[in-house]
């Protein structure tokens, strides 16, 4: 059950790479689906192993979306590729 809790912490962390490719590269919500994805999958390991490990990974979740998001746009402004285009 160890290797399923691992693989459920790598989907919490992909999850949040693709939210911060989702900023910087607009795909119309494709790259946010599978944040999404991986996200549900995460959630879903981590209760098939326990109750606990579910409510865990809930309130996880609910501390890193946010604050990946936070971090992403005050990183938005800063880009080099950025402010060269025409936004």
């Amino acid at each position: 059950m160890d290797w399923w809790l691992l693989l459920a912490v790598f989907l919490y962390f992909m999850c949040a790479v693709l939210l911060i490719a989702e900023v910087f590269r607009p795909s119309g919500g494709l790259i946010g689906v599978c944040a999404m994805f991986c996200l549900i999958g995460g959630l879903m390991i981590f209760f098939r192993s326990s109750t606990v490990a579910g409510w865990v990974g809930i309130v996880a979740a609910l501390i890193m979306i946010p604050s990946v998001l936070i971090t992403a746009f005050k990183v938005f402004p800063r880009n080099k590729k950025v402010k060269k285009s025409k936004f």
